[in-house]
């Protein structure tokens, strides 16, 4: 990872674990995978079919097992709302 700034995220993947980690927001996006930097300090790259969804977060900790994925009611603010379905079946509401 060249620069010095990096971000807090959680890269959330299908078949394996959540993996915490410092992504550079500039250049984590690379040809064949998201590079991300452990606590531990390795450089990783996560091929792009493994990777479920990319959540930049405040702390490493508490983040690493999904909240709540859906609205319990029908946002009441005017607005874009989206629902995606992983296709794993898993649906977000955002």
């Amino acid at each position: 990872m060249a620069a010095s700034t990096t971000k807090k995220a959680v890269i959330r993947r299908f078949e394996k674990e959540s993996l915490p980690g410092y992504v550079n927001p500039i250049s984590y996006l690379q040809i064949t995978g998201i590079e991300l930097l452990t606590a531990q300090g390795n450089v990783s790259l996560v091929p792009y079919p493994e990777v479920k969804l990319v959540a930049f977060v405040r702390d490493l900790e508490s983040a690493v097992e999904p909240g709540r994925q859906l609205f319990q009611n029908r946002p009441k603010m005017e607005g874009l709302w989206v629902s995606f379905e992983y296709r794993d079946g898993e649906v977000m509401e955002v």
